[in-house]
């Protein structure tokens, strides 16, 4: 059986537009969002002290990306509510827990939220599944593991956003594993 995991933040949610449009900045590719808000509003944050910042009201109310719904559609219609998990890593901030946990309750199936992994180590349940997430470096340490791993263009990323081509690329993932095990073998 193959599991499929959900980035949060970028993936599901608007996370990083979100923190620009709040602090009044532009995005710059491959930078991380501390370090963009540092240059360009001149404040001397690190990483941590400035996604603490961030609290409940915060994280519940980010928008859905236009990847949500579609992405969500076809994970479980392919693998089922049982095998589609959602993973996201906590700020400092302990109202990061329930802000992403009442984002779950409010924007994805009743469900979800007893699907939902908070946490850093996403890696360590990469063995035999397949993460989708905009990190370059979450997909390589998945793919270190033993999963599969399906990054997300976005422009903090460097690559331009492609809801459609994430969408096709799950889908032919799952076509070339069910070819090679298959149609007697469940995912």
């Amino acid at each position: 059986m193959i599991d499929v995991y959900i980035d949060f933040d970028g993936v599901l949610a608007k996370c990083h537009e979100t923190v620009l449009m709040l602090e009044g900045c532009q995005m710059e590719p491959n930078k991380p969002m501390y370090q963009i808000v540092n240059e360009q509003v001149g404040s001397s944050y690190t990483r941590d002290a400035f996604w603490d910042m961030f609290g409940h009201d915060f994280w519940a109310s980010l928008p859905k990306t236009g990847l949500c719904d579609t992405l969500l559609e076809w994970v479980t219609r392919t693998v089922g509510q049982e095998r589609t998990f959602f993973l996201t890593r906590p700020t400092g901030n302990t109202e990061s827990f329930s802000g992403k946990a009442g984002w779950t309750k409010r924007n994805l199936p009743p469900w979800a939220i007893n699907n939902l992994f908070i946490g850093t180590r996403k890696d360590k349940l990469a063995p035999n599944s397949i993460l989708i997430d905009d990190s370059p470096s979450n997909i390589e340490a998945w793919k270190d593991n033993g999963g599969l791993g399906i990054l997300v263009p976005r422009p903090w990323n460097g690559k331009p956003s492609d809801d459609a081509g994430v969408v096709k690329q799950f889908r032919g993932m799952m076509h070339n594993l069910l070819a090679k095990r298959g149609p007697q073998d469940n995912l």
